[in-house]
């Protein structure tokens, strides 16, 4: 069984010379209440957007950590890289009558969760309620799990992949690189990540991403897709299943690929003759909508 650590608040300010990282198999839960305000530390590099005026404020650190996972059922989560050490994690405007944060650490992962503190019925009050920002300040080289509910997902600057969901919120990438994971219900999808395997699942959300690099595969009811690739894959598969939306591909004019088409009622407009000697393949499943594949300029 994990111990776990309970700190009533006001808390006081963090010292983060001397603080002493929660032990592996420890869990951590702060509750903000009132109007107490947590200063950031000096070890965080980008300053704390004044977002409101309850802050709650944890800190782990990052030796052996491989993987952060976030959870939260109606905030957005933000994930900024920085040259620290340590991980630093804030929850902005967090609301303690209807939810606590959690921080777990075990082996080599870093849990953060904010919980309702309420029953089934109320659940889904809470999620409408719940507008507690997580903002995590982390080494670039930490792979990335986050789920949100209503809340978007922002990254700028890891660099060790990701795996990431939410239902209605958006998700941004900046100066991102790994593998990247991504599923959303009617949220949108935009960034830039140096990549060459990408998973993407969307209902009806809209995506458009560049820096790809490789294999890429793409699953819509009614979205559309802008996908754009920085270098010329010479391995791997674009695999797109479509049920109805926009599909419009641009990559390096000496790709070669070997193409296959299944399509409905949708125009095809591709720049790239069929080579079935490639080692890396397109194949696109259309039930109606349209499909362009350029040639980047």
């Amino acid at each position: 069984m994990e111990d776990e650590l309970k700190t009533d608040v006001p808390l006081a300010q963090p010292d983060a010379a001397n603080a002493e990282a929660p032990r592996s198999g420890q869990t951590e839960t702060l509750d903000a209440e009132g109007d107490d305000v947590i200063a950031v530390p000096a070890m965080a590099p980008v300053p704390m957007p004044e977002l409101g005026t309850k802050v709650a404020y944890i800190e782990a650190g990052a030796s052996g950590i491989q993987t952060i996972e976030v959870s939260t059922g109606g905030g957005d989560i933000i994930f900024q890289a920085h040259d620290q050490s340590g991980i630093a994690v804030y929850a902005v405007d967090h609301d303690a009558a209807i939810s606590h944060l959690e921080l777990s650490v075990k082996e080599n992962v870093v849990r953060v969760v904010a919980r309702a503190r309420t029953t089934p019925r109320r659940l889904m009050i809470w999620r409408s309620q719940s507008s507690t920002t997580i903002k995590v300040l982390l080494p670039p080289n930490i792979f990335i799990n986050a789920k949100s509910g209503a809340g978007s997902i922002r990254i700028n600057g890891a660099r060790q992949g990701f795996e990431l969901k939410t239902n209605s919120g958006d998700i941004h990438l900046a100066d991102a690189a790994g593998v990247l994971s991504a599923k959303t219900v009617s949220g949108h999808i935009n960034g830039a990540v140096d990549t060459d395997n990408v998973h993407l699942v969307s209902g009806t959300g809209h995506i458009s991403l560049s820096g790809l690099t490789g294999s890429l595969n793409y699953k819509t009811a009614t979205g559309a897709l802008r996908a754009v690739w920085a270098r010329t894959p010479s391995l791997g598969t674009i695999e797109i299943k479509v049920g109805k939306g926009a599909v419009a591909l641009t990559l390096p004019g000496d790709t070669r690929m070997n193409s296959r088409f299944i399509t409905g009622p949708a125009p095809i407009m591709n720049q790239f003759e069929n080579d079935a000697s490639s080692g890396f393949s397109l194949g696109v499943t259309m039930r109606s909508g349209s499909l362009e594949i350029r040639k980047a300029e």
